[in-house]
């Protein structure tokens, strides 16, 4: 019997946590070092191997990202080497580093629930944060989602090309007879594993 050939990139996909499942979506592992001001770009490694090569925010994959993710600070408020430290530290796209920025909600927004979300404490895709199966954009169904979306630009048309090509590959995917050139299946499944994980609709929405 012939082995079967382990796929170097799984597909990913987000699913709605039952009440068992972990507090966040990522889990960090641990880091035998710490970083300064000057050194906290040696943290990229660390994180691509947590958050699986992806962008803590809009979950675009390593090599899809022209330049490779950059390592943003998730609270900029943070004094010293507290901000250096590496549960503050999240992998980003260059879209979403350079639009958080130095950001953070008012002690109003705060009190009506905008907020960044921290996917190593809380749950945003498939509870949070859903996708149209239509229109391929996120809705947010909390404040805190909601505030995301728009100060990340999560719906901005990079982003939904990207949501939108992953459906595309994935039909792909169940009709071969369509694939051309030097397309294979399992080419077809490696680049789907790079792509935006497909992304539950919103609860109101049938996804057929």
């Amino acid at each position: 019997m012939k082995k079967r050939r382990k796929n170097s990139s799984p597909q990913c996909k987000i699913t709605s946590p039952s009440a068992q499942d972990q507090v966040g979506r990522v889990q960090r592992g641990t880091v035998d070092r710490s970083f300064s001001r000057t050194t906290y770009r040696k943290a990229l490694p660390y994180l691509l191997r947590d958050f699986e090569n992806r962008c803590a925010y809009s979950m675009v994959h390593h090599f899809n990202e022209s330049g490779g993710l950059e390592v943003d600070h998730f609270d900029p408020r943070k004094k010293s080497h507290f901000v250096q430290e590496y549960s503050n530290l999240m992998p980003a796209t260059r879209r979403c580093n350079g639009r958080k920025g130095d950001q953070w909600p008012t002690p109003e927004d705060i009190k009506q629930g905008f907020h960044f979300i921290d996917p190593t404490k809380e749950q945003d895709y498939g509870v949070q944060i859903f996708e149209d199966p239509v229109t391929h954009k996120l809705v947010g169904t909390t404040p805190a989602a909601k505030f995301q979306i728009r100060v990340l630009g999560l719906n901005d048309e990079f982003f939904v090309r990207q949501r939108l090509d992953r459906t595309r590959m994935r039909l792909l995917m169940s009709m071969p007879f369509l694939m051309h050139g030097n397309q294979t299946v399992e080419s077809v499944k490696e680049q789907i594993g790079r792509m935006i994980p497909e992304i539950p609709p919103p609860p109101t929405v049938s996804a057929s």
